[in-house]
């Protein structure tokens, strides 16, 4: 997709791990300069649910294609993903998973 209507919008790409960690410190740089403060990944959800809604600034949309990798990432994306939306980051993680049951196929569910 491409911005038609004169949107502000760039892409960024993560291939591979260092890749992945700078741009997890971008998104982190960007809550940590946010409403909340550094000390956003100890907050309560309905501080973090209070600050997404006042945000009116640039949205990020992030889609994390699988496991991101190393503990720190995983913890750092499960933390963007509970406290981002905060200042605009949004999480999309694909995932790959069984069946839930033999007769609900995840295809079908």
């Amino acid at each position: 997709l491409r911005p038609t209507h004169g949107q502000d919008c760039r892409l960024l790409l993560a291939y591979e791990r260092e890749q992945a960690e700078a741009r997890t410190a971008e998104l982190v740089r960007r809550l940590d300069e946010g409403p909340l403060g550094p000390g956003w990944p100890h907050l309560d959800r309905a501080s973090v649910a209070e600050a997404a809604r006042e945000h009116t600034g640039p949205h990020t949309v992030v889609v994390l294609d699988g496991d991101p990798g190393t503990a720190m990432l995983r913890e750092t994306t499960a933390r963007l993903a509970g406290a981002g939306a905060a200042a605009g980051i949004h999480l999309i993680c694909l995932a790959e998973t069984p069946a839930s049951s033999p007769t609900s196929p995840v295809a079908a569910t």
